[in-house]
């Protein structure tokens, strides 16, 4: 990649990594965000005792956060994700759908834990943005 090519990758305000690495989520303010660091964000704004979501460079206020794939229940939370008076969430984890080429379980789906906001593991779905890329 030239050094111009590299300023013009976005990054995220939050973390300073480039936006295409990780699964990313727009505020209605139309900052965007990776969106771990949104979810980390948004937790410890609720820890301070904040009332609102809001956009963590702007302070906008927004909505939930949406409930996306790969995410554990154990970080489903309230405030961020669902309002206090609703009740937990329906969810479904949809595991890696890549099927295996090789080895005993050739022609089976890999069922590994997703990568966050994605339907393939990290290691499947590196690949495919890299086919994608090409």
């Amino acid at each position: 990649m030239t050094e111009h090519e590299e300023s013009n990758v976005e990054e995220c305000m939050i973390c300073s990594m480039p936006l295409c690495e990780q699964y990313c989520h727009k505020l209605e303010c139309g900052h965007t965000f990776h969106y771990e660091c949104l979810l980390t964000s948004a937790i410890i704004n609720r820890r301070h005792s904040s009332s609102h979501n809001s956009c963590p460079y702007c302070r906008t206020k927004h909505g939930y956060l949406p409930i996306i794939n790969g995410l554990t229940k154990t970080k489903i939370k309230p405030g961020v994700h669902y309002s206090f008076s609703d009740n937990f969430p329906e969810y479904t984890l949809v595991k890696c759908q890549h099927i295996l080429t090789r080895g005993k379980r050739k022609g089976e789906p890999c069922d590994k834990k997703p990568q966050l906001g994605f339907t393939y593991c990290k290691a499947h779905n590196k690949a495919n943005l890299i086919t994608k890329d090409t």
